[in-house]
């Protein structure tokens, strides 16, 4: 994931879990708030969507923990084409990503449902109009 998608500021990442709302599916956790442009950014700009990773401690060692961010990076880097702008968007992981059977493809599917439940996908466009 690009340092421009990233979210570092402590203070975002409490205003998206105290005002933001939320999905769990499977191995994550997803908040989300709408990220609002400054006084001084062209409106009719969309801000882009940046992302944040939270593993507790809880989950484990550095080891485990790093795997899971591992898989919820790649899976983001993934579904980043498909997901709307405009979002500040932070990802918790659950004790099972860190698991040893767990697996991508396990991580991308929880994620995307967590995604689509909060409607944070973009509309997909039927093979028919691509074509044309």
């Amino acid at each position: 994931m690009k340092k421009k998608y990233s979210i570092k500021e402590r203070f975002l990442f409490s205003r998206v879990f105290a005002k933001g709302r939320s999905a769990a599916q499977g191995d994550v956790i997803v908040h989300c708030l709408r990220n609002r442009p400054g006084k001084r950014v062209n409106p009719k700009i969309t801000p882009r969507t940046r992302f944040g990773l939270a593993v507790p401690n809880k989950i484990g060692g550095a080891v485990k923990r790093n795997r899971a961010k591992r898989l919820i990076r790649e899976a983001l880097r993934s579904l980043l084409p498909q997901i709307a702008d405009g979002w500040l968007i932070i990802v918790t992981a659950r004790s099972s990503a860190a698991s040893p059977d767990c697996r991508m493809q396990r991580v991308r599917t929880s994620l995307r449902r967590a995604l689509e439940q909060l409607q944070l996908l973009k509309a997909a466009v039927p093979a028919d109009v691509k074509n044309t």
